[in-house]
């Protein structure tokens, strides 16, 4: 079995910090990527609510801090730390059960001195709250960094098993404040000249489109995309792009970049022989 991506055109879409992992992969297998961020993480800037929450769990013992993401785990501390507040905070953290939703979130979290008690089998919400329903969550207290403005689905399911959960914003996902790039992939999809696009997020694949639909390119854009093959990672963002319009072909059964890949290798593969 040939083990290959020679020849193929890959639109990487996450975050321009966070691309060289994937880039390298692409070219270990001989692939050719396309590096064209639709999103772009900030921290937040409302830190008078930040606080404010943090000033309710200080008075209070942490029971489960969630870490959802690499990200979470950097904009949390960073958060931390231009508040003051990283010490006092650490120091809550004595009985407090730590949990990293995957290896490389467990990972930045030890790099930081921060050692997880917990990685769920599955490295997902549902992983995490398959875990903790199994414990007496009622009156526990469960704080959770993440993104503004997103819905967060295990938060309510832990206070529906009677969880008081503390949500932080600590970062918002945006468009790049340049999208030209953005706009040049769109027209590279269209054209015909990608192959393979990847999508790690949801908000990757909402604001993809939302540039195209803002440069009325966006029906252009659906049918370029369902004429493509789209690797994305969990369920979540595969429902956001059949709510796009856009079939994904590839859904690796584990959210790394490492198995999307492989399941991409696996795919090529597949229509190979058929050929």
């Amino acid at each position: 079995m040939v083990i290959s991506l020679k020849d193929q055109v890959i639109a990487i879409t996450r975050p321009l910090n966070q691309a060289n992992q994937l880039v390298d992969l692409i070219r270990k297998y001989n692939g050719i990527p396309y590096v064209a961020p639709t999103i772009e993480l900030r921290p937040c800037q409302n830190k008078k609510k930040i606080l404010k929450i943090l000033n309710r769990i200080f008075n209070t013992q942490i029971d489960y801090l969630i870490f959802k993401s690499v990200n979470a785990v950097f904009f949390f501390l960073s958060c931390l730390h231009s508040l003051h507040q990283k010490e006092n905070f650490l120091k809550k953290l004595n009985k407090a059960n730590i949990i990293a939703i995957g290896p490389k979130t467990n990972a930045e979290l030890k790099n930081n001195g921060i050692m997880a008690s917990l990685i769920p089998n599955k490295y997902n919400s549902e992983g995490i709250f398959e875990t903790l329903k199994e414990k007496n969550l009622m009156g526990k207290i469960v704080v959770i960094p993440q993104p503004k403005k997103i819905r967060n689905s295990l938060a309510k399911k832990l206070r529906d098993f009677g969880a008081k959960v503390f949500t932080i914003p600590v970062y918002e996902i945006t468009l790049p404040k340049d999208y030209f790039k953005v706009l040049t992939l769109i027209r590279d999809i269209i054209n015909g000249k990608i192959n393979i696009i990847t999508f790690t997020s949801s908000s990757s694949a909402i604001n993809l489109v939302r540039v195209a639909r803002k440069n009325k390119l966006g029906i252009e854009l659906r049918k370029s995309l369902n004429k493509c093959m789209i690797a994305v990672i969990g369920p979540v963002t595969q429902k956001t792009l059949e709510n796009l319009g856009v079939k994904s072909n590839i859904i690796p059964k584990d959210y790394t970049i490492e198995a999307m890949i492989n399941s991409l290798i696996k795919f090529l593969n597949q229509e190979r022989e058929k050929d």
